[in-house]
């Protein structure tokens, strides 16, 4: 059974093959059975309220255990996304294991590309998306920066250009073209915009037909965490010949903490803007810029908690995109009309909504549908 190319698209006569979608890793679940039991209690409501007549893409989110189950079930689920009028052209690849209801912190980068188990899981996810990838449509994979830390693993790129070898013979066999693209996140080897260049340059010069399986996935909220411009991500990419088949638009918390201190010698309010979001479960990469200029970086929320600098704070904590708390703001607002404009530049792009951490978002909140179709409407208004 095959899925017809007539999708729900960002597109016009010169953008085709453009799909907007939001991250079923918002969703808990590691079987199978538990994502598609998300789809049918989600999803389906999403796509009623946000596109009732139009098709709808699904961002899927498989661990290595549901990836394995759902080989044997690609029939069912196809007959499923048929039903129900949706499809699929890509899936985040990034956690392997558990990725809700238990503390996770860095531990979701393992394994990591220096891996033999990062192959496999990874191939699997490209099998699946195979069989199910809509006629002429490419698929993209969302997938670790290389590993956690900077100190560079030979491993990792020895991997990573053996998967490109794997995805050029699926291409071969089915037709399909299927990206990998890495997902550059604060403290791992692709964090900042030289490092991801850097690196997939390595890439591409070391196997030239890497450069059409292998490209990055850019998060907004990790770079503007970095203090970086997702715009600029773009612009150079570009320019540098690096693609960028995966954008996820997402927000990080942002507050300018003052030079005024209390008694205990702490910025004002500081324990009070920040503590909530501390939770027990992901990791909150944090950078401070100082008065002086200097970008103070910090492993975790906590740690950053501890030292207390004042300066502009941005913390890896992803939130609703129309999100908006008492003291604190987002990075939504970097994502501009330029951003856009630049996001909608060739075709086959793949525009993902990821607000992972809704489960562990502190105070009053939106119900998670309504949430999510809030999340979808802003950024295809901004698409438009």
């Amino acid at each position: 059974m095959k899925l017809k190319n007539s999708h729900y698209k960002i597109n016009d006569h010169n953008h085709k093959n453009n799909h907007l979608m939001y991250c079923l890793n918002i969703h808990p679940g590691e079987r199978w059975e538990e994502n598609l039991a998300a789809i049918g209690q989600y999803a389906l409501e999403v796509k009623k309220r946000f596109c009732p007549k139009a098709p709808f893409a699904l961002g899927l989110r498989l661990s290595a255990h549901a990836a394995n189950e759902l080989l044997s079930h690609l029939k069912d689920f196809i007959t499923f996304l048929h039903r129900h009028n949706m499809y699929v052209v890509s899936i985040n690849g990034f956690p392997y294991g558990p990725f809700h209801g238990e503390a996770i912190k860095e531990k979701v980068y393992l394994p990591d590309w220096s891996s033999s188990l990062r192959v496999s899981y990874t191939l699997d996810l490209a099998n699946i998306l195979a069989g199910i990838l809509p006629e002429g449509e490419t698929g993209t994979i969302s997938t670790v920066p290389a590993h956690y830390g900077k100190e560079e693993n030979p491993r990792a790129k020895a991997n990573l250009l053996s998967i490109a070898s794997s995805l050029a013979k699926i291409e071969k066999k089915t037709g399909k073209q299927i990206i990998l693209a890495l997902e550059p996140e604060p403290d791992c080897l692709l964090d900042t915009l030289d490092s991801a260049m850097s690196y997939m340059k390595k890439l591409y010069t070391q196997n030239q037909s890497a450069a059409r399986y292998l490209g990055i996935c850019l998060d907004t909220c990790h770079a503007a965490v970095e203090f970086e411009s997702p715009l600029l991500w773009l612009q150079k990419l570009r320019r540098e010949g690096i693609q960028v088949p995966k954008i996820q638009i997402s927000a990080a918390l942002l507050a300018q903490i003052p030079l005024r201190r209390q008694k205990q010698n702490r910025p004002h309010n500081l324990q009070h803007i920040f503590t909530s979001f501390a939770d027990k479960y992901y990791l909150h990469q944090t950078r401070v810029l100082s008065s002086k200029g200097k970008v103070l970086k910090f492993y975790d929320l906590p740690d950053a908690l501890t030292s207390a600098p004042c300066g502009e704070w941005r913390v890896h904590f992803h939130v609703p995109l129309i999100w908006s708390g008492r003291e604190i703001s987002t990075t939504a607002s970097f994502l501009n009309d330029e951003f856009f404009r630049e996001a909608r530049i060739g075709n086959k792009k793949h525009y993902e909504v990821e607000t992972y951490s809704y489960g562990v978002l502190p105070g009053p909140k939106a119900p998670i549908v309504e949430s999510i179709v809030s999340e979808l409407s802003w950024t295809h208004e901004k698409l438009k």
